[in-house]
């Protein structure tokens, strides 16, 4: 009796499907903010596996205004990134000996 009805892959085969899946493998944010110009991921991702776009064209794969909680990325569309950013500048930049460049904030709950 037959136990299955594929072939073995050898070892240039597990080679080959490695490298397709490291070299097409991408992940996006699934916000479907449509700042890349698609409604939502999905559509996005389809263009990038038919090879017409590259997850570089996920503006929210590269923010600007990045918050983590527990070390963990919390997912921000680029309006409430905006808002973020705005208020926390906002806020330091009326304490004296504020100068511009990168912010960083740490905030331990006990």
């Amino acid at each position: 009796q037959k136990l299955c009805d594929f072939n073995i892959l050898n070892d240039e085969d597990i080679k080959k499907i490695t490298e397709i899946a490291i070299n097409k493998s991408f992940k996006l944010p699934n916000l479907n903010c449509g700042e890349c110009g698609y409604q939502d991921c999905y559509g996005l991702a389809q263009e990038i596996v038919k090879g017409n776009k590259t997850p570089d064209d996920c503006p929210s794969l590269e923010p600007s205004t990045l918050v983590k909680v527990n070390g963990k990325i919390i997912s921000m569309n680029s309006f409430i990134a905006k808002i973020v950013r705005n208020t926390i500048i906002g806020l330091l930049s009326s304490l004296k000996g504020f100068t511009k460049g990168d912010i960083e904030i740490k905030i331990k709950q006990k």
